[in-house]
């Protein structure tokens, strides 16, 4: 049961990672100078590299991109339900016979 917590963490830290990085990639390519370069393909090749590098890298889910903050999202809404259940237990217990 700690098990699959524990993974959905690394995978979280990791996708967490090549967002930053993604973006760190980003920053590098668009303070290079290309836009001083004499070469014309050179140029057009980097501004597709930016266009492209706009949306960082990342592990996609079926439902939305995988990081920390949406690992800390779905923490978010177990620990709700978690609590939901417990008070309804509460309450069951306290109007049983």
């Amino acid at each position: 049961m700690i098990v699959s917590p524990m993974i959905s963490s690394f995978v979280c830290y990791y996708s967490e990672l090549l967002i930053q990085q993604s973006e760190r990639f980003r920053l590098a390519t668009y303070s290079c100078g290309w836009e001083r370069s004499s070469d014309r393909r050179a140029r057009t090749s980097i501004a597709l590299i930016l266009q492209r590098a706009l949306r960082p890298a990342a592990i996609q889910s079926v439902f939305s991109t995988v990081c920390l903050v949406a690992l800390s999202e779905v923490n978010t809404f177990l620990v709700i339900i978690y609590m939901s259940l417990i008070e309804m237990q509460y309450i069951f217990s306290i109007n049983s016979p």
